[in-house]
């Protein structure tokens, strides 16, 4: 296992070499015909995080798995029986309830490229999604803020978090490695934003990077250790998405939390409450499924 950990820091240090404006244009060639539409859906996978996109090329985009094989179903109801593909798997930091269900996702899809930091867990689960990846040959990319990958004319995903590139030995909260990007739909943009603490939030307001959205994912489960009242102001959602799971042993999300989201004026969905919760934008309005 250490051989190959160290074969995938390797390819880590071969990744962060390259500074690439675009990371990936991709024809969609197994996808139907373009959409007017897209969607982001949150999952309603228990206490963890599990995200699908879809642009109106057809590519799809899973940020994280959620804690166990629920996500398979999730997504097998996402896409057509035959369609076996997964453009972008983003995992945003490798604790339990955002990697166990990508094992079998990585296993079991064709995916073409796996979006993480050089953050590692000393767990099963991350042990085996690094043999997922090494066993299927799929490609990495380390996310650092400033990447932008586009993934159609008028659909980009902006990385906006990590600030600082740090080896795996000086992460010591893989939730402050956490990826932060923000996805933009035509001029609708969604700002999703894994376990990002407050102090990550902070650093993302001081880069100077753009952070306004209309639907924000709610870091952290709803925690009381993210979402900042600045940061809130800043990003000044319509909408927010909670992904929390019923009466979880952290009390996520907070009441501090819900407060704050309430006084902003904020109309806000909780997977614990009403299962998934699915947006569609035609690139210039959004609405709820």
């Amino acid at each position: 296992m250490k051989e190959k950990l160290s074969k995938i820091n390797l390819t880590f240090a071969a990744i962060a070499i390259l500074v690439i404006a675009d990371i990936f244009v991709w024809s969609a060639v197994f996808s139907e015909k373009p959409s007017d539409s897209a969607s982001v859906s949150f999952f309603d996978i228990g206490q963890g995080d599990s995200i699908f996109i879809e642009a109106t090329n057809g590519n799809q985009i899973l940020v994280d798995g959620g804690p166990d094989q629920e996500v398979l179903k999730k997504v097998g109801e996402e896409l057509p029986f035959f369609d076996r593909r997964i453009d972008l798997v983003v995992l945003t930091h490798p604790h339990a309830d955002h990697i166990a269900g990508l094992i079998d996702i990585l296993r079991r899809y064709q995916v073409r490229h796996v979006l993480t930091t050089q953050a590692q867990a000393k767990s099963e689960y991350y042990r085996e999604f690094i043999r997922a990846l090494m066993d299927r040959r799929i490609d990495i990319i380390e996310a650092h803020a400033g990447q932008l990958i586009t993934l159609d004319r008028w659909t980009k995903m902006r990385i906006l978090a990590p600030v600082q590139i740090l080896p795996a030995a000086a992460v010591k909260d893989p939730n402050e490695a956490s990826i932060v990007f923000r996805v933009s739909l035509g001029i609708i943009d969604f700002l999703l934003m894994g376990d990002a603490p407050k102090d990550v939030e902070n650093e993302i307001i001081a880069s100077g990077q753009a952070i306004d959205a209309e639907m924000l994912k709610v870091g952290h489960h709803g925690s009381r250790g993210s979402t900042g009242q600045q940061f809130l102001e800043m990003v000044s959602p319509l909408y927010a998405a909670i992904s929390s799971g019923a009466a979880n042993r952290y009390g996520h999300p907070h009441q501090e939390t819900l407060d704050l989201l309430e006084r902003a004026h904020v109309k806000f969905f909780r997977t614990d409450q009403e299962g998934d919760i699915r947006f569609v934008t035609d690139g210039r309005t959004i609405s709820r499924d």
